[in-house]
């Protein structure tokens, strides 16, 4: 967005030296992470090709805007396998993923390990979420004693505030396939009414 910023004032720059009778009013917001987003008002007398290039400018800037914004997923959700399998997603506020596998219940706060070196332990699993990738990450983090045991990575795709897609990756590299021929990897989260 600061390169943005930038040409847009370079832009200005050239076109006032070539017409000094141009003026550019601004309106500047803070964002929720602090970044200046600046929107121009009103350009008086420029050339057409640099209004153009300006508007460009613009809606490239603000459609990158709009793809970090961040919607609350905390809440109860229903997944949806590929083969119509239903399962419980739930992600609470304090970053504690909880879900059903299999038919069984597991609680994100304290669950039984099944397998492993760490059969019949103790354990969490936490969920971090970042809205700064395209697509959003959505990662589950196994915890025993405040210690990171395994990952599983996952990419969501947004429909709208109710309803995901979302593929989970455990081989370790992040799949972000959401084509038609991923389809048996895509799940489908729809918030609970």
């Amino acid at each position: 967005m600061v390169l943005y910023l930038g040409i847009l004032l370079r832009l200005f720059a050239i076109a006032r030296v070539a017409n000094p009778k141009i003026r550019l009013n601004l309106t500047q917001t803070l964002c929720s992470k602090g970044t200046l987003v600046v929107i121009v008002k009103k350009i008086v007398k420029m050339k057409s090709h640099i209004k153009i290039l300006l508007l460009i400018l613009i809606v490239i800037n603000s459609s990158s805007y709009s793809q970090i914004q961040k919607i609350n997923l905390v809440g109860n959700w229903n997944m949806t396998d590929y083969w119509g399998n239903k399962s419980d997603f739930i992600l609470s506020e304090d970053n504690y993923a909880s879900m059903t596998v299999n038919g069984e219940f597991i609680d994100g706060k304290s669950f039984i390990i099944h397998g492993g070196k760490n059969d019949g332990q103790k354990g969490e699993m936490k969920y971090i979420i970042n809205y700064e990738k395209t697509p959003i990450e959505l990662d589950l983090v196994a915890m025993k004693e405040n210690k990171e045991m395994g990952r599983i990575l996952g990419v969501i795709k947004l429909i709208n505030e109710n309803e995901f897609l979302m593929i989970w990756s455990f081989d370790g590299k992040r799949n972000s396939d959401f084509s038609e021929n991923n389809k048996e990897q895509i799940v489908t989260a729809k918030r609970k009414g």
